[in-house]
């Protein structure tokens, strides 16, 4: 999959460390968390950094140096494996939305005029995404209900101490991978605080 933008655009890179640029577009990891939002939404070229993963596990994902000279990731359930690139595009995935992560004891709804989207704090035992008002309203208060789902499955991946969280969908891979080139200078950095775009 090419990662370019339409003529006249800057095509976007959102640079993650090993294994989370291979979970992303294997659509394991549809959540990333950051230190700052982006006002971009639509296609993100996702490279992985030329940083070593080291030896650990996330979730089912064991990352480890393996007989071939080379980092891998295996997914104990379905054996699942994927060799894991280092300085590559290695896919792209569509950046839906960016929404707050709340931390724990922080109001969701600061001036009472309705919650935002959000990253919620574990809550009944789950990791939640807010998505927004839904069409019935709550008989106790009046205001909306808001639609929610589960993202508990993301947790294993995340670093929830950072404040933002940049939703994903439709990931694909990219065969071997390509280096970031010229054609592609405007990139956030996901391991540590990106650059700020707009």
């Amino acid at each position: 999959m090419t990662t370019a933008a339409p003529t006249g655009r800057t095509p976007k890179v959102l640079t993650l460390d090993q294994p989370h640029a291979t979970l992303v577009t294997l659509g394991v990891q549809l959540v990333v968390t950051m230190d700052e939002p982006t006002a971009h939404r639509g296609l993100v070229g996702i490279a992985a950094s030329d940083t070593e993963p080291g030896h650990r596990r996330m979730g089912d994902w064991l990352t480890y140096f393996g007989g071939s000279g080379r980092w891998t990731i295996d997914r104990d359930v379905t054996r699942q494996r994927a060799f894991l690139l280092l300085g590559r595009i290695v896919g792209a995935a569509e950046l839906v939305d960016v929404v707050p992560v709340l931390t724990s004891g922080q109001d969701p709804d600061p001036g009472g005029s309705g919650w935002v989207r959000q990253i919620a704090p574990p809550y009944a035992g789950a990791l939640w995404h807010w998505i927004g008002p839904s069409d019935t309203d709550n008989p106790s208060t009046g205001r909306p209900t808001w639609r929610t789902r589960s993202i508990e499955d993301q947790r294993p991946y995340l670093d929830l101490s950072k404040p933002w969280a940049w939703l994903l969908r439709d990931a694909k891979p990219r065969r071997n991978g390509a280096r970031p080139g010229a054609s592609t200078t405007r990139t956030w950095r996901g391991s540590s605080s990106p650059s700020r775009m707009s």
